[in-house]
């Protein structure tokens, strides 16, 4: 691939992404790795569960110890599951999102960054950024310094940073 190509050339571009990414002026596979951070989050620190600052975004590595489940409050749909750490556990929550229901195993870890709140007398991360952690897997391959983009409503940073990290694959031997 060459950096003139168009965006719709790089896996994972279909029309309604590449709609996203002209919002952002993202037409060519150089515009795309021009797409600069904005800024940066240092997530290398992780915090115990018990450790947690509430109101305020946590970074936690934590094995899911409960199926998730989907529940509807009126027309909302609402998927929850618990996840635990060696000093205690708290409720993961996505809302409007029922595909999240299978995307997280039963006893299976991941590393899960949000704000944590305390609810009904609990601890609770509402919609996260995770990652699923590999068994034996370093750390520092996840927990790392993760680059925050600018981006639309629609587009998220996890694709954001998906679609970079592909077209710098496809770039990078030029």
């Amino acid at each position: 691939m060459q950096l003139t190509d168009s965006i719709y050339d790089l896996k994972g571009v279909g029309e309604k992404v590449g709609d996203k990414l002209a919002k952002l002026g993202i037409f060519t596979l150089k515009d795309m790795v021009e797409h600069y951070p904005r800024e940066y989050e240092d997530r290398r620190q992780l915090t115990p569960i018990n450790e947690c600052q509430i109101d305020e975004s946590n970074n936690i590595l934590a094995r899911v110890c409960s199926k998730p489940q989907i529940t509807k409050k009126g027309n909302k749909i609402i998927v929850s599951f618990r996840v635990k750490d060696d000093t205690g556990n708290l409720m993961i929550t996505f809302f409007g999102q029922a595909y999240m229901k299978n995307q997280f195993k039963l006893g299976e870890s991941y590393l899960f960054y949000g704000k944590v709140k305390h609810k009904y007398g609990c601890l609770e991360m509402d919609s996260p950024e995770y990652q699923k952690v590999a068994e034996g897997a370093p750390l520092q391959t996840v927990a790392k310094i993760t680059p925050i983009y600018p981006a639309t409503n629609k587009l998220s940073q996890k694709v954001i940073r998906s679609l970079i990290q592909t077209c710098l694959d496809e770039v990078l031997p030029q």
